[in-house]
């Protein structure tokens, strides 16, 4: 199945995704939003750019990464990547979690690969001097045309997330996810219930849908800081803070709270064994109808709307995050940054920059999220650059 449906409906942009879920109440259905599939090179795209792209030819970078939709969304392009440049990418990805507890590793012991990473503890890696400043390359003519690349193409809180306070960069947004609710728009039905637009409506319509075999609602759990984020968002919602006075702000009335939020939904309305959820899980029960509703990345809506990895591709939907009676949602979002090592082979950190332009960033944004990313840049600051 191609971006149109067979019901008519045109599939919807992620700038409209974006509006859609800004209203209260929306909820788009998640089949209008399958990504495109051409892959092709736009040769003429490229020459437009004043970058000899063939000058590294003949070199290989190794890519690291985790498991993850944008991992997956750009690996069919790498071929294209190649014939562009004649640079060779080798990956190396892995699951989420062993991914991060490895990366630091890595870096920190000066290890000779990956050349190219995804990297999501910026602040580590830059108080670690793992990361190479990249505003040399962005300068750098031959290597960077600006006007070409177009930057203002990227959502504001990405081009501004990888700006560390001196103006220097040290990596390059390659993902912007916000934490959605996805919805089995059936299972809702069937007990005549609207999308929940506030916690306790959540609550409530949790409790009504579950049953012996479908859960109301699937959400991270694991032990660990990766099942930080769906929870974070409930804080940030609540009016709470990660961080105040410099302090950690978890003891506060409002985090608290909405802690206490977050577990009744699982106690109450969650999968059995949820103590063991990763965003994998989550994903998983979701595609599976195992659950009648989700909270997690909005990387998710790709493949939910794909029929060949979703049984509900047809019937699920996608809402705004949940608010308290007269506030706003605060959904937590994150960006994932493509890095490279401060040490690293002197041919890599002259690659030019930037490859990926906006049709095929374009492409992986629509193959990897449905969201947040307008321009899903690439493969980094040298390589995919």
């Amino acid at each position: 199945m191609d971006g149109n449906s067979s019901s008519g409906r045109a599939p919807v942009s992620r700038r409209s995704f974006v509006k859609g879920l800004g209203a209260a109440g929306a909820v788009l259905p998640a089949f209008t939003m399958l990504p495109r599939t051409s892959l092709a090179v736009d040769d003429q795209a490229y020459a437009s750019a004043a970058i000899d792209w063939k000058q590294f030819a003949g070199q290989a970078i190794t890519l690291a990464g985790a498991i993850h939709p944008w991992s997956s969304a750009i690996t069919p392009l790498l071929p294209d990547f190649t014939k562009l440049t004649g640079i060779n990418v080798v990956t190396d990805f892995a699951p989420e979690t062993t991914y991060l507890s490895a990366i630091p590793i890595r870096l920190a012991r000066g290890s000779s690969t990956p050349d190219v990473c995804m990297f999501a503890t910026y602040g580590q890696g830059i108080s670690g001097g793992w990361l190479e400043p990249l505003n040399a390359y962005y300068s750098k003519k031959s290597l960077t045309d600006l006007v070409w690349y177009d930057e203002r193409d990227l959502l504001k809180t990405a081009r501004t997330f990888s700006l560390w306070p001196d103006g220097e960069r040290y990596g390059f947004t390659i993902t912007s996810e916000a934490m959605t609710l996805f919805l089995n728009s059936e299972m809702l039905a069937a007990k005549d219930l609207p999308a929940p637009q506030t916690f306790d409506e959540l609550l409530a319509t949790a409790r009504a849908v579950k049953t012996d075999a479908i859960s109301g609602i699937a959400m991270r759990a694991q032990a660990g800081g990766n099942s930080t984020p769906a929870a974070m968002a409930f804080v940030f919602s609540y009016g709470g803070a990660m961080i105040k006075d410099n302090r950690a702000a978890f003891a506060s009335p409002e985090a608290i709270a909405a802690v206490d939020m977050y577990g009744r939904l699982l106690r109450e309305a969650g999968p059995i064994g949820v103590g063991s959820y990763e965003w994998y899980q989550v994903l998983d029960d979701f595609l599976q109808g195992r659950t009648a509703m989700a909270i997690d990345s909005s990387n998710f809506a790709t493949d939910i709307s794909n029929p060949a990895k979703s049984h509900v591709a047809k019937q699920a939907g996608f809402a705004a995050f949940p608010h308290l009676p007269g506030r706003e949602p605060v959904p937590f979002m994150s960006h994932w940054q493509g890095v490279h090592q401060f040490q690293i082979k002197e041919q890599a950190g002259r690659f030019p920059v930037p490859a990926m332009g906006n049709e095929q960033a374009d492409l992986v944004a629509d193959r990897s999220c449905g969201t947040g990313n307008d321009t899903a840049v690439g493969l980094v600051e040298r390589g995919f650059q």
